[in-house]
């Protein structure tokens, strides 16, 4: 049976979050309430993408638990390998821009190359 599951992470940053979830999934609305599957069991969030997009059964969504933001969406759905590798890839594009951030926050250039298996190199440099 479907039900909404709640995972704790440790995505704080909400831009680089947004940033994260264009880059893998294409599209994010802002402050909607996501649509569960099979159940009424919506929840509000504060990123979401949609099922649609996702290809997933439900939205998948991402709200503030106290300092960090926690995914939302489908039990069934997270026990899918091709969201799980999407989830994966959201984690490392999400540290791709904390650290781009923060590296061009303190005047650094920063460079990236593409490295074997989806691997990001990225040189920083300050002048």
């Amino acid at each position: 049976m479907s039900h909404v599951t709640t995972i704790k992470s440790e995505f704080k940053d909400e831009k680089a979050l947004e940033a994260a979830i264009r880059d893998v999934f294409g599209s994010v609305e802002r402050n909607v309430e996501m649509q569960a599957y099979m159940t009424s069991q919506n929840a509000q969030v504060a990123l979401c993408v949609r099922k649609k997009t996702a290809y997933t059964l439900a939205d998948l969504g991402w709200r503030r638990d106290g300092e960090v933001f926690a995914v939302v969406a489908d039990g069934m759905d997270l026990e899918r390998q091709e969201i799980a590798a999407k989830l994966q890839a959201l984690r490392q594009r999400y540290s791709y821009h904390v650290t781009v951030n923060a590296a061009r926050t303190q005047g650094y250039t920063v460079r990236e190359e593409k490295a074997e298996a989806g691997a990001i190199k990225l040189t920083l440099n300050r002048y």
